[in-house]
């Protein structure tokens, strides 16, 4: 059968166009809904955790941990002793009871009656007092003895000593007195270069010197000292 185009007109022809264009559009929706359906859907991107650096530069998986502030330290107001501190030393529980002051010499010693020399320095009050208690024990000198240790307070009476001594500086006026030869004592003595000849007390505006050479012979002429007193050692001329 022969097509004629004159028969059907222009309305046939857009009526072709039409049907072609739909036929188009069918075929490339099935492309796309195959596309869709074949494509794999997309993974979440992975977000790595930042390491924390280790204290010699090693990166490490542990989570930063914040560091403590205000920390106060485990015996924060606990006193210990230092060189040249005052104490009182008590023994009770034994046949005669013993009171004495005692200054911690330059090696940070005390002497305890019938003991030999102990470390106090670093000690507070209490761990002197039990390492006393258990020298008396182990040393057989007592089977039970209570020893107490009284630091006094650094506002009590005292005096001073500068110059030519081995431990120079601040020394407890203790209750039954301290004489002259007895602070320098107490300082660990003379230095080599000492002039012991023109020691000097300094008493508020007063100054008075002192040949402490010729006390050393006549104890009976030795002077006691007063709270506040400054003894000046000087250094020998030769």
């Amino acid at each position: 059968m022969s097509f004629n185009s004159h028969r059907w007109g222009p309305a046939f022809g857009r009526a072709v166009c039409l049907v072609g264009l739909a036929a188009a559009l069918a075929v490339s929706g099935c492309a796309t809904r195959r596309a869709a359906q074949g494509a794999k859907p997309a993974r979440p991107a992975k977000v790595k955790a930042a390491r924390a650096p280790a204290a010699d530069g090693v990166a490490t998986n542990a989570p930063a941990v914040p560091a403590a502030t205000n920390a106060a330290p485990e015996d924060a107001g606990i006193y210990r002793l230092k060189v040249g501190d005052p104490l009182v030393l008590s023994l009770r529980g034994i046949p005669q009871e013993v009171q004495l002051e005692i200054v911690l010499d330059e090696n940070g010693n005390i002497r305890p009656p019938m003991l030999q020399e102990l470390k106090a320095v670093g000690k507070t009050s209490s761990e002197l007092a039990q390492a006393v208690e258990k020298a008396y024990v182990e040393q057989q000198i007592y089977k039970r003895v209570t020893v107490t240790v009284i630091i006094p307070s650094q506002s009590a009476q005292s005096y001073y000593i500068q110059g030519e001594v081995r431990q120079p500086g601040r020394y407890p006026l203790m209750s039954s007195g301290v004489k002259l030869v007895q602070a320098i004592a107490a300082a660990g003595g003379y230095t080599e270069f000492a002039s012991a000849g023109r020691v000097k007390i300094i008493r508020g505006d007063k100054s008075i010197r002192v040949n402490v050479k010729r006390l050393e012979k006549k104890p009976g002429e030795d002077k006691y000292l007063q709270s506040g007193d400054v003894i000046v050692v000087p250094r020998t001329w030769l």
